[in-house]
């Protein structure tokens, strides 16, 4: 109790707290559609006939924006339309770094109707499609990634997490450690999210309501009410109110 509270108390004094903002389609999408200008020009130099390759990308993109309706208009998706388009995807053998990021943050509680393990395989098909088709990835993919998981509930070890991220001299941020800690709290691993919590604050990184709220279900997880309630005091003094 005394370790994790210490810390987030320093935090408070030597950081911004800040407060999330966006929603998944609003943000995972405004990269997509950035990337994306005039998804459907017309060829003049083929005469009104485009390229088989071209039409594919085209019907990759159209199949994105069918999804990002469905989101809007009902908040889920079904897992075959994802698969659908990883079809496509292999098919091409190409996709872009937007249309990656997109598909893995499709692969967690908005398909409800599947279950969080078959979610998980998904996610995995799509990261390994990424992988075997050279796609850049950035730290944006990873913390989609890890965001899945938490949604999923998915087990696996944060250390070879971040041991793979250095390995691919990719430098994780303040979303990367969130979720880490989040993930660590979902297990009820305080010594976990305290230490993901160390590194926070050496690399003098803000925290927002999302850290607090995993502390207090960490907690809450080990059967540590004392420490929770704590937590609870420490978001009062912060000026911030616990969410679900």
């Amino acid at each position: 109790m005394l370790r994790s509270l210490s810390l987030i108390r320093g935090a408070l004094r030597t950081s911004v707290l800040i407060k999330p903002s966006g929603s998944f389609h609003s943000v995972a999408l405004q990269s997509f559609r950035l990337s994306s200008p005039g998804l459907f020009p017309v060829s003049r130099s083929f005469h009104g006939q485009r390229p088989v390759q071209w039409q594919n990308d085209i019907n990759v993109d159209r199949s994105l924006l069918y999804i990002d309706r469905e989101i809007r208009r009902t908040g889920r998706i079904n897992q075959g339309e994802i698969e659908e388009i990883l079809g496509d995807i292999r098919e091409i053998k190409e996709a872009t770094v937007s249309q990656s990021l997109m598909l893995l943050r499709c692969c967690g509680e908005l398909v409800p109707g599947e279950s969080p393990e078959n979610r998980t395989k998904l996610v995995h098909e799509v990261w390994q499609t990424i992988e075997s088709l050279n796609v850049p990835v950035d730290i944006s993919h990873y913390n989609a990634l890890l965001k899945v998981y938490l949604e999923n509930e998915h087990n696996f070890n944060p250390a070879d997490f971040l041991q793979e991220l250095s390995n691919r001299l990719i430098e994780p941020n303040r979303v990367t450690y969130q979720r880490l800690i989040a993930n660590f709290c979902q297990q009820g691993n305080i010594d976990g999210a305290t230490t993901i919590l160390e590194h926070m604050k050496e690399k003098e990184l803000s925290i927002n309501e999302h850290v607090f709220n995993a502390l207090v279900l960490g907690h809450a997880q080990a059967n540590d009410m004392e420490s929770a309630e704590g937590m609870l005091s420490v978001m009062s003094q912060a000026g911030l109110e616990p969410n679900d």
